[in-house]
């Protein structure tokens, strides 16, 4: 009796699962978008205790920013796609890995191909770690002078703290995430 009174629960839980509706998943990503856009200014708000001007400033600061990041990373995206798209049809076109890897060659020294997907097909094509420092400096860089022209000097004072107190905590997480990671591949070794 309990194992059927179970079966049913767990079929219940299944189909209310697949019956909710699904949101298209670009609307979705832009209506979160905006809605972390939101919490994060209802939060500077709190912290720095801005006016109605200076919300409306960093909102717009903050929408212009993540615009400019979020057109780079699909203009990124389709250069990847095309690229991988040519890796595939020189694949197709060459007959052994040999072949293959001249062909990939003499695309390279044409300029019609880029070195990080060309090297490695199976991993996705990074973006030299220099070039993702670099974006991600010049991104803090915009925020601050952005923010230094919304704030007064108390509040840039508090918003600077702020930011230090929020890199020092993300930077322990990633400390926290690599030992975990080294654990688990040292454990699998031991496997």
């Amino acid at each position: 009796m309990k194992n059927i009174l179970f079966l049913v629960a767990f079929l219940l839980t299944l189909s209310t699962g697949f019956s909710q509706e699904r949101k298209p998943l670009k609307r979705q990503a832009a209506v979160q978008l905006e809605q972390r856009r939101t919490l994060a200014v209802k939060k500077l708000t709190l912290q720095l205790d801005l006016n109605n001007r200076q919300a409306k400033s960093v909102k717009a600061l903050m929408k212009e920013l993540s615009a400019d990041r979020m057109n780079r990373r699909l203009t990124e995206r389709k250069e990847r796609m095309q690229q991988r798209e040519k890796l595939i049809s020189l694949r197709k076109e060459s007959k052994s890995d040999a072949e293959f890897r001249r062909s990939v060659q003499r695309e390279l020294e044409n300029g019609n191909l880029n070195r990080p997907l060309a090297t490695n097909m199976k991993k996705r094509g990074r973006v030299d770690n220099f070039e993702a420092k670099n974006r991600a400096l010049d991104h803090m860089i915009a925020m601050r002078k952005g923010m230094k022209n919304i704030l007064n000097d108390a509040q840039y004072a508090r918003y600077k703290k702020i930011q230090l107190r929020n890199m020092r905590v993300a930077k322990q997480k990633m400390e926290k995430a690599k030992k975990m990671k080294r654990a688990q591949r040292l454990k699998r070794r031991r496997r």
